[in-house]
């Protein structure tokens, strides 16, 4: 009797345990998409509306079109695979637009942020199926933060190319 006592004891902190390291990665993405928000937000704005159709190369996208990217991204992996809730918004936009652009990014960082915040343990373990295969719900929120990381990388140097100096890094 005395080691099953043992054994549930230690199963009872193991989910606990568990339980409590679902709940702090759920606040860290969150904290880190708020944060990944507010620097986007910041290049989107230090490029003049004027450069939002720049390319450095025509295969390339503009610098409109990579924020729209990063913006239909956010949305697109958040309401297809962790969430079925409406996002509210259209994503139709001009790209060339930067007003338009930027109320449409924010609405997509929103909806990310509200959708990964809404999250419970139970779900990112979830699985769902991707493009590369099944994949959890936890997968899923990295490849929101390492999609929107790679493409604001690029618009990093965008704003060099235009002889524009990126806003200072919004990290943790």
């Amino acid at each position: 009797m005395y080691k099953i006592s043992i054994v549930i004891i230690c199963l009872f902190f193991a989910m606990q345990s568990f339980s409590q390291t679902a709940k702090q990665y759920i606040e860290v993405m969150t904290e880190r998409l708020t944060n990944a928000k507010a620097y986007t937000l910041a290049m989107a704005e230090a490029m003049p509306e004027a450069h939002y159709r720049f390319k450095p190369m025509d295969e390339e996208m503009s610098f409109g079109q990579q924020l729209v990217h990063i913006a239909n991204n956010l949305t697109g992996i958040s309401n297809r695979y962790i969430t079925a809730r409406a996002t509210g918004f259209s994503p139709d936009v001009d790209a060339n637009q930067k007003t338009a652009v930027i109320q449409f990014l924010t609405q997509s960082w929103d909806y990310a942020i509200a959708t990964v915040g809404a999250l419970t343990e139970q779900e990112l373990a979830e699985k769902v199926k991707f493009f590369a295969g099944e994949k959890n719900k936890m997968q899923m929120v990295n490849l929101l933060n390492d999609h929107q990381a790679h493409h604001r990388g690029q618009i990093a140097v965008y704003l060099r190319l235009q002889g524009i100096a990126p806003p200072r890094y919004i990290g943790w």
